[in-house]
This record gives C-alpha cells, sequence and structure tokens, in this order.
C-alpha cells in the first residue's frame, strides 16, 4: 500500500456491534408503545448478536484449554479474566495453582481458590493480588507452607506480620523477619526469638534500617 492509498476499514468486533445496537435502542425505549416495531427489530438484533458473541467466547476458551493442557505453565500468563475464571474450576490442580499464581487473577477468584488444596492455598496466599481478608484467613491456615506464603507476601498488611511473627513455626517467624514491610518494633522482638536463624534475618533487617 502506497502513502495514498485509503487504508482498509478493520471490521467491527461482535462488542462494538452490541454497543452500537443498545445505543441505536436506547432513544425507542423512552416511547415503547409508538416503536414497537423498531423496539422488535433491534431486540431480535441484540439476541443474534449476543449468540455470536457467546459462540466466540467458546471457541476462545477452548483454544485457550488446547494451548494450556499443552503448556500448563502458559496459565501464568493469561490476562482474560472469563479465561481465568473457566480455568479456576479445572480439575487440574496444576491447572489451578498457575491461575492462583497469576497476578491478574481477579480477587474473587483468588478469594475462591483459597478454598482449594494446600498447594493451591499456599500459591494464592504468594499473590501480590490477593485481597488482605484471604490473606487473614490464609494466616490462620492450619499447613505451615500456606502461613510461611502469606508471611513472604510483600503485599501482607502489618497487622498480619506482627501476628505471624509470633507463629509456632521458626520458618513462619524466619519470613516475617526477611519481609521488607516489616516494622522495626516486630524486627526488635524477633531479635528475641529462641531459633538462631530468626534471630540472625532479625538483626540483618535491623541493621538494614539503621542505613536508612
Amino acid at each position: 500500500m502506497n502513502k495514498f492509498e485509503t487504508p482498509p476499514i478493520q471490521p467491527k468486533s461482535t462488542v462494538e456491534k452490541i454497543k452500537e445496537t443498545k445505543q441505536e435502542l436506547e432513544p425507542f425505549l423512552s416511547k415503547p408503545e409508538e416503536n414497537k416495531e423498531e423496539i422488535s427489530v433491534l431486540a431480535k438484533k441484540l439476541e443474534a448478536l449476543n449468540s455470536i458473541i457467546e459462540t466466540e467466547v467458546k471457541k476462545e476458551i477452548e483454544e485457550a484449554f488446547a494451548t494450556y493442557n499443552n503448556q500448563a505453565s502458559h496459565t501464568a500468563l493469561e490476562f482474560r479474566p472469563h479465561i481465568l475464571e473457566v480455568l479456576s474450576h479445572e480439575k487440574s490442580q496444576t491447572a489451578r495453582e498457575y491461575v492462583a499464581l497469576n497476578p491478574n487473577t481477579p480477587k474473587e477468584i483468588l478469594e475462591k481458590l483459597s478454598e482449594y488444596h494446600r498447594r493451591v492455598r499456599e500459591v494464592v496466599a504468594k499473590n501480590p493480588n490477593t485481597p488482605k481478608e484471604t490473606l487473614e484467613k490464609l494466616s490462620q491456615d492450619k499447613e505451615d507452607d500456606v502461613r510461611m506464603s502469606v508471611a513472604r507476601n510483600r503485599n501482607a498488611p502489618l497487622d498480619i506480620l506482627q501476628e505471624l511473627s509470633r507463629d509456632s513455626h521458626k520458618n513462619v517467624r524466619a519470613y516475617v523477619a526477611m519481609n521488607p514491610n516489616t516494622l522495626k518494633e516486630t524486627l526488635e522482638k524477633l531479635y528475641q526469638d529462641e531459633v538462631y536463624i530468626v534471630k540472625m534475618l532479625a538483626l540483618k533487617r535491623l541493621k538494614e534500617y539503621e542505613q536508612v
């Protein structure tokens, strides 16, 4: 194409067509009795477009599944919420783990995944997008690995880190000491810990505070 040629017009997407049809329909709805015929025609058009978009979404999901069945780790790169929602219900635990790991996964999906198997809960606890309420619940999980993941999460709220600094498992306390958000006051208490590694990690962070 030379510089004088008009670029080809891109076809409108189904979503754009639905939006335009709704805009076209809106003025007629103010006087439905007078505009029955126009409303009927546009309503049928919307119904047909909705049917098309359902087919498109179904195809999109099938294509995504074909990709993720071959390479489950690709799920961690997915960004479409409706695909992530479907994948979060997969029987494959590995698929759910990758959805839980994905920073694009919506908070409501992460909340649902926090009810699954220990490994899935552990990954949800690591996700920077996991909401405070979910992290709070996971910080009380019976599994040590899940609580460790909360302690490692850089978005873990201060009150949760403070609570985890008193955890019965030494590794949880160690991860609290390593978390860059842990308060100086909490680190000072961890420096009094009876476990040497926790004590030393707290000391290392306290020295970093002094250098700032």
